[in-house]
């Protein structure tokens, strides 16, 4: 009897860890502001990061904001396609930008700031948090 509820004990656990885990990373790219407004990154790579001298092609879903509002400043990004709510486009960050751009690039991580902007004034602002290998 003991050794079930040991066992019980120890598959609840695990199960657990497996679920906060998958939901962690659902949310791990994601600026969320709010009134039900986020921007969310998807790397199209199918990783959890980005490589150095790598283009990534990426997918930004925006909710309940206006996209002449928003604004995504990061070195590497470009944006070639917009249809509604999602901005389709590519990450390329290479090497050499660590020194050339030391407010977006700290830690072997990518800085994507992300703002929303309304009358010429910032509305809201953060940031989306990619890490980067080698």
């Amino acid at each position: 009897m003991i050794m079930i509820q040991k066992y019980s004990t120890i598959i609840s656990f695990f199960i657990f860890f497996i679920i906060h885990s998958c939901r962690n990373k659902e949310q791990r790219f994601i600026f969320n502001i709010e009134n039900n407004k986020s921007v969310k990154l998807i790397l199209l790579n199918n990783k959890e990061y980005i490589k150095y001298n790598e283009v990534v092609p990426v997918k930004f879903i925006i909710n309940g904001i206006k996209l002449n509002q928003l604004r995504i400043i990061a070195p590497g990004i470009s944006i070639f396609g917009r249809n509604e709510n999602i901005l389709d486009g590519r990450i390329l960050v290479k090497r050499n930008y660590l020194k050339s751009f030391p407010k977006f690039i700290r830690e072997d991580t990518l800085h994507i700031n992300i703002y929303e902007v309304e009358n010429n004034r910032i509305k809201n602002k953060g940031e989306i948090l990619v890490p980067l290998k080698i």
